[in-house]
């Protein structure tokens, strides 16, 4: 009698299930890109500051601009323009 080979179990993700919201995954992204946002100020001093400043105001007034023009609810309580924001800068 042939033994039968087992079943590989596929998937979609995410492979790991918890009771968190996108906006609390988002905030978790934002401070873990605090510490790299603190040293480039420290690094290269006041400019970077500005970009930083500049970078996150540019990607909050568009995503709130373009939820306004598509008569959509705005998104940026989700945090995703600030992680926008942080990661061009």
């Amino acid at each position: 009698m042939a033994e039968k080979a087992p079943m590989i179990e596929l998937r979609t993700s995410p492979h790991v299930r918890r009771a968190q919201s996108v906006d609390q995954i988002m905030r978790n992204v934002v401070y873990a890109l605090l510490p790299v946002c603190a040293f480039s100020v420290y690094q290269f001093g006041i400019s970077a500051f500005a970009l930083l400043l500049i970078a996150l105001l540019a990607c909050i007034g568009t995503e709130h601009l373009f939820c306004r023009l598509s008569d959509k609810p705005t998104t940026v309580g989700d945090y995703s323009a600030v992680i926008s924001g942080l990661l061009l800068a």
